[in-house]
């Protein structure tokens, strides 16, 4: 697995801020919450719902669980990446469907899990906002990264022989 850490990095920085970025912004939009309201969202998660309530300490406490499932995320398509190489050779489709699978699991199974009285939310409007982040803020941006990474290796080799 030498050079895969810094792959996962990238794709967790770049993919886990495109998304946080995204759900703060929609939040603001169209509920007026804050950005420190939807990381304790995120620390209510494992935490529990007390950490709706909670300070700084509970939306540091979102940020860091936010990004270590995006760290999840992007090392999982990192580690396919590398052993199966042709997830890397069309990375837009490849990421979009990637993006297509987080998507149902993070929205239909997991989430579902933690708040059953709340997830699955079905209305059109919700499914094509969350589908859309996964989309192109997750799925593409990991496989983009996951390519060019590959792409930089072979190039190495090449040089190299």
């Amino acid at each position: 697995m030498k050079g895969i850490a810094e792959p996962i990095a990238v794709g967790t920085v770049v993919a886990g801020t495109l998304d946080l970025s995204a759900a703060i912004l929609s939040a603001w939009i169209l509920k007026g919450q804050s950005a420190g309201d939807v990381l304790r969202g995120i620390a209510a998660g494992p935490f529990g719902d007390v950490m709706r309530d909670g300070g700084p300490l509970a939306a540091l406490a979102g940020l860091i669980i936010h990004y270590g499932i995006m760290a999840v995320i992007a090392a999982v398509f990192m580690i396919a990446a590398r052993a199966r190489p042709a997830l890397v050779r069309h990375p837009v489709p490849i990421g979009l469907a990637y993006g297509a699978l987080t998507y149902i699991v993070m929205y239909w199974i997991v989430l579902p899990a933690r708040w059953p009285a709340i997830f699955p939310i079905t209305t059109p409007s919700s499914v094509l906002l969350s589908l859309a982040f996964q989309l192109f803020f997750v799925g593409l941006p990991i496989a983009l990264i996951a390519a060019r990474y590959q792409m930089r290796g072979l190039e190495r080799d090449s040089t190299a022989s």
